[in-house]
């Protein structure tokens, strides 16, 4: 079934997404309930994210075969392969995110994620 949503190409990438989204769903109950933050409809709203997410790949894919194969219009790029790298960099920063927010990371880079991550904070 995948090899029909997917084409070829793009489905190792897919592959990643949802490796990235098991670990960032992973990271963000636990940094959840470290925090006492646990709460069911912020999850499933998360969910619900990952699961449109998905689904915009195998829009974007059908859209990809409809402009090459039935409209005959070479864009120069396979548009879902490109919306799933895109959305590989949103859950590696939000993997980031919850690592941080977690205090994983010490010393130098602590301090470059806080400037990052923390824009709340006056610059000084």
């Amino acid at each position: 079934m995948l090899m029909y949503l997917f084409d070829d190409n793009g489905l190792h990438i897919v592959r990643w997404y949802l490796i990235m989204v098991m670990l960032d769903t992973l990271l963000g109950t636990v940094r959840s309930a470290m925090k006492s933050h646990l709460r069911s409809r912020t999850y499933l709203k998360g969910i619900y994210i990952k699961l449109l997410s998905i689904t915009g790949i195998i829009v974007a894919n059908g859209l990809d075969d409809m402009l090459v194969n039935y409209m005959k219009i070479n864009v120069g790029f396979d548009v879902s392969d490109m919306f799933a790298v895109a959305l590989v960099g949103y859950e590696a920063l939000s993997i980031l995110e919850n690592m941080h927010q977690m205090g994983i990371f010490t010393g130098k880079l602590q301090d470059i994620l806080d400037k990052f991550f923390d824009d709340s904070k006056p610059e000084k």
